[in-house]
């Protein structure tokens, strides 16, 4: 688990967009061209090369992803809000050894439950959670990096997921809209990911499932069901029924990238 990759730092997606283009351009050899290409000081270097890595925007020793790709091509200057929403996933998200553990336990643990909170709360919350941190000064320190990424609008305030009341207080925003087709890529990159033979999925795992499309994009039922049925008429998904519940029927059959291409072609009318 890592819950310090990005050291001092909140979220800037015009640094991270300029980090993204450096090493898709020509990778930087030294910390010099990393200052440089990313336009940030030394302590600044590592931090960013820990966001590139957990918002699946690139991987070390491996390059740029194909996400990252799509977003180079797409959306360069990471100013999207279908963009930001999926980085925010990808922070988010349960997935492997470079899990942002603090970002997983907030959007599918914490917030489920406290809709308006304070830091103290988060604290005393984050402490008697399996997150592993034993200096509660460091916890706190990491926790206000997420709370200012979620904030400021150079990274996640757009999107309306928190919005801050007095000093050290806090609610869940009114967010903004999310397109159905960002909603289909999430379902199918989880069903990739996680449960690659299933055909079916019942819309109350989308809805509580950790890292599904309810607690990532913060959605009531009605919410999600308004996304499915957009999602029906595109022909990605079927919704059926059985066992008296509703069931999301997989009939798309190809990458999950591609219903994030159509995403930007509809946005960016193409």
């Amino acid at each position: 688990m890592s819950i310090s990759f990005h050291v001092n730092f909140p979220l800037d997606c015009s640094v991270l967009s300029r980090a993204l283009h450096a090493y898709a351009v020509k990778s930087p050899t030294s910390l010099s061209q990393e200052m440089s290409a990313f336009g940030v000081g030394n302590r600044k270097v590592p931090a960013y090369k820990g966001w590139l890595k957990h918002t699946g925007l690139w991987i070390p020793k491996s390059g740029v992803t194909p996400f990252g790709q799509l977003v180079l091509d797409r959306d360069p200057s990471i100013g999207d809000l279908g963009t930001r929403w999926i980085i925010h996933y990808h922070l988010s998200r349960r997935g492997g050894s470079e899990d942002a553990e603090l970002w997983h336990w907030l959007i599918n643990s914490f917030l489920p439950i406290y809709d308006e909170f304070d830091e103290v709360q988060l604290l005393q919350a984050a402490n008697q959670s399996n997150i592993k941190c034993d200096n509660l000064k460091i916890l706190q320190s990491y926790l206000r990096i997420l709370l200012k990424s979620y904030i400021q609008p150079m990274a996640f305030g757009p999107l309306g997921i928190l919005e801050r009341l007095d000093e050290g207080q806090y609610r869940i925003g009114i967010q903004r809209p999310v397109h159905h087709l960002l909603v289909g890529y999430l379902i199918f990159q989880e069903r990739e990911d996680k449960y690659p033979g299933t055909t079916t999925i019942s819309v109350s795992d989308l809805l509580r499932a950790d890292g599904n499309a309810g607690k990532t994009f913060l959605m009531n039922r009605t919410n999600l069901e308004e996304n499915l049925r957009a999602l029906r008429s595109d022909g990605y998904i079927g919704i059926m029924q059985f066992a008296d519940h509703d069931h999301a029927q997989f009939l798309f059959s190809g990458s999950p990238l591609a219903l994030l291409k159509q995403y930007y072609d509809n946005s960016q009318g193409k």
